[in-house]
């Protein structure tokens, strides 16, 4: 059976322990909700497979029946309340709780120097930093981050880089970097600092916006796409990145260290396709009917015969003018003729204000 430290998932363990106590004995799943103090047979057997939670109440004693001693019940019971967790913030919380928990009973929790390291944007601020500034003292180093962090902070920071191995340090003092790029997996404790970290800069992006223009870049768009559109747009920007990288990885001086924040995200609930097409279908017909009272207008506007002239929305006064039109065929009529049907093939009118429409 392995350390309860590398596992991130409590129903995993559970069910680990089920199938080594099978292994070695006559365990059954009753025999274990029995030690457990659980009514029903095969309640742990479905907490494992995910169809029920285990309640904070029981967590000690689902512990004793897997003989969990001392630290062990604290990382079991850090790591059911991490899987319980809703947010990532609070994900983030508890799955620090049990790398806590580790260090303090100095065993490894997997994927914990992962997860530290992109923890904090300090970490990966000092990675780019430390190596550009030879002979640094933690104290420049510090008063060159911009917000300024304290010597004590950088010295920690300095300290867990190089036991991590993302940087080494020589006998003068220098740093350097053991590989040019730190790429993230898609394991559990990574994308949970991701994500951290991803806020952290947010943070600092809006920082950023005090800084005089000429040493930042900040543009954006607001977008209505489709969702193939929306996985194209997202290709492009993982191109973009790559490209960025190798150019970023062929220049040998390094001036200044920058972020570069790239976020897609959506600003508004997914649309009904139903609801977009009777929306357009509604614009659509608007148009029409607007076309048609232009059309009315301009035909009330043109001259006309001696005659008393009937109302405009009569089939009467309509005949009377196609038939003026063609036995008196002037240049000034023929040119509203043409000019009306180049009108009403080409005129597009905009929705009106009431009209529920995102993408035409």
């Amino acid at each position: 059976m392995r350390p309860i430290t590398e596992y991130q998932d409590y129903r995993a363990y559970i069910a680990d322990y089920y199938a080594y106590k099978k292994r070695t004995s006559a365990f059954t799943w009753r025999e274990f909700a029995k030690l457990a103090g659980f009514g029903s047979p095969v309640y742990l057997k479905q907490v494992a497979e995910g169809k029920f939670n285990l309640s904070e109440s029981a967590v000690a004693r689902v512990a004793a029946a897997m003989n969990l001693v001392g630290y062990e019940v604290d990382y079991f019971g850090a790591m059911v309340a991490y899987g319980h967790a809703g947010s990532s913030s609070e994900k983030h919380r508890f799955f620090a709780r049990m790398v806590a928990i580790a260090e303090e009973n100095k065993v490894e929790v997997v994927g914990s120097e992962s997860f530290k390291f992109f923890d904090s944007y300090k970490n990966v601020l000092l990675r780019e930093l430390a190596p550009a500034m030879p002979g640094a003292r933690p104290m420049d180093m510090a008063k060159a981050c911009r917000p300024e962090l304290s010597a004590a902070e950088v010295s920690d920071a300095l300290k867990f880089l190089v036991k991590s191995g993302l940087l080494t340090r020589d006998k003068n003092g220098n740093y350097r970097q053991c590989s040019k790029s730190v790429k993230m997996d898609n394991s559990t404790a990574k994308s949970l600092a991701a994500t951290e970290l991803q806020r952290q800069m947010g943070e600092l992006a809006l920082a950023a916006l005090d800084y005089p223009k000429a040493e930042r870049d900040m543009t954006g768009l607001t977008l209505g796409m489709s969702e193939k559109c929306y996985a194209e747009v997202v290709r492009e920007l993982a191109e973009c990145r790559r490209r960025i990288v190798a150019l970023v990885q062929s220049d040998s001086v390094v001036e200044k260290v920058y972020r570069l924040n790239m976020q897609l995200f959506p600003m508004a609930e997914r649309l009904d396709k139903k609801s977009v097409k009777v929306a357009a279908g509604v614009v659509q017909s608007r148009n029409k009917q607007s076309r048609s009272d232009l059309s009315e207008r301009m035909s009330s506007s043109w001259p006309s015969s001696s005659s008393p002239r009937p109302s405009s929305s009569s089939p009467r006064r309509r005949e009377s003018l196609n038939s003026l039109n063609k036995k008196h065929p002037s240049p000034q009529r023929r040119k509203n003729e043409k000019f009306k049907r180049f009108f009403n093939e080409t005129v597009t009118l905009e929705p009106r204000s009431g009209d529920r429409v995102h993408c035409l």
